[in-house]
């Protein structure tokens, strides 16, 4: 087994060392260092910024991109009114 790290991931996963060969070649694979590189499509990455003011109120900003603009909508649209429940009182 051999481990290579994933752009954009944190954790090392395990490539079974036959894929590889196949992937890149014999020839290529015993040359002394042989580079894989592995490109992986990140995740939209939601993000809530909330702020205290001076009276005890609370305020948010939502950041949250996609290529799905009805899925980014409904995604702040449902934080939005959860942060709503938890900080605004009626």
């Amino acid at each position: 087994m051999v481990k290579i790290a994933m752009a954009g991931e944190l954790k090392l996963k395990d490539v079974k060392l036959t894929q590889l060969v196949r992937q890149v070649g014999e020839e290529a694979f015993n040359q002394k260092s042989l580079s894989v590189h592995v490109s992986v499509p990140s995740e939209p990455q939601l993000k809530v910024e909330i702020t205290r003011g001076q009276r005890g109120g609370y305020g948010w900003t939502i950041s949250f991109a996609g290529q799905d603009m009805e899925k980014v909508l409904a995604t702040i649209k449902e934080v939005d009114a959860k942060l709503r429940e938890e900080f605004l009182e009626e």
